[in-house]
């Protein structure tokens, strides 16, 4: 499965990307074909594997990779292909930050630029409600927010975290894709925006359970499109809610938010919120 290219320039290498991909349950083959157009070469990569028991391992670009000493050959990227002729082990140049790209003394070999790191402190996600909470009876809130796709391009993957007080289901483009038990335990998940039934639009719908007491829910998403460019959305007073419990289909995109109100910015001062752990 492709699932992106870099640009075409001599210096974009100088700008790495961040992607998602589904993997298969049993078996995964990563492959990439690297065009150099002079002087030197190098892959950089590390791939960080999520299992559905919320376990991680990260894969990294180490002498444990193949590599061929000629052009790509058809096919290569199938799991199916036989990698034992002629193939041989990568030639370690080094970790990153190794000379030559990391040449102060050379203009076209700056520091890379990484791609941005979604996180609650470097965004400006607010809390928010269908009103400014108080001491209320326990009872559940739907927020939805519709974001745009930018014209001409094409949405891959979201990015999001999210924490509420108390209990969050969160859907994007109608399927469930999150749950979280406590506003003290953010949650950070990425969910594939590929063949969605709107590609002009994604949807993202929240169900809020509050237990009694101020309820509310923060949230932001990093949006990324097939360019390797991205956009944020955070929680704000432009999300919509009702101030009734939640409607049971309120998360498909067919149903209109026409009649719902804008949600509200919370005080945060009522809460506990300034203790929510961030997500890994």
């Amino acid at each position: 499965m492709h699932i992106a290219s870099s640009p075409s320039s001599p210096t974009d290498w100088t700008t790495t990307q961040r992607w998602y991909a589904d993997l298969l349950p049993d078996f995964n083959v990563f492959t990439v074909s690297v065009t150099n157009t002079g002087a030197q070469a190098g892959l950089l990569i590390a791939c960080r594997n999520t299992y559905d028991d919320g376990t991680i391992d990260t894969l990294v670009g180490d002498q444990s990779w193949k590599t061929i000493e000629q052009d790509p050959p058809a096919n290569f990227q199938s799991p199916l292909f036989n990698d034992l002729l002629n193939w041989v082990d990568v030639v370690d140049q080094g970790v990153y930050r190794t000379t030559p790209w990391d040449d102060a003394a050379s203009a076209s070999f700056d520091e890379l630029a990484l791609p941005p790191v979604l996180d609650f402190s470097s965004s400006s996600a607010q809390w928010i409600w269908d009103v400014n909470p108080g001491s209320e009876a326990a009872d559940s809130r739907a927020f939805k927010y519709t974001f745009s796709v930018p014209q001409g391009r094409v949405a891959k993957y979201a990015t999001v975290i999210i924490a509420a007080d108390n209990q969050h289901y969160l859907y994007v483009n109608g399927l469930p894709a999150n749950y979280g038990a406590s506003f003290q335990d953010a949650q950070r998940v990425v969910v594939n925006l590929a063949g969605a039934p709107d590609p002009d639009m994604v949807l993202f719908a929240v169900e809020v359970l509050d237990e009694g007491g101020p309820g509310g829910v923060i949230f932001a998403a990093q949006v990324v499109f097939d360019d390797g460019s991205s956009e944020t959305v955070e929680s704000g007073g432009e999300w919509k809610t009702l101030s009734a419990t939640t409607p049971v289909d309120f998360m498909n995109p067919s149903v209109k938010d026409n009649e719902w109100q804008n949600a509200v910015v919370v005080d945060t001062t009522v809460g506990s919120w300034t203790a929510v752990v961030p997500p890994i």
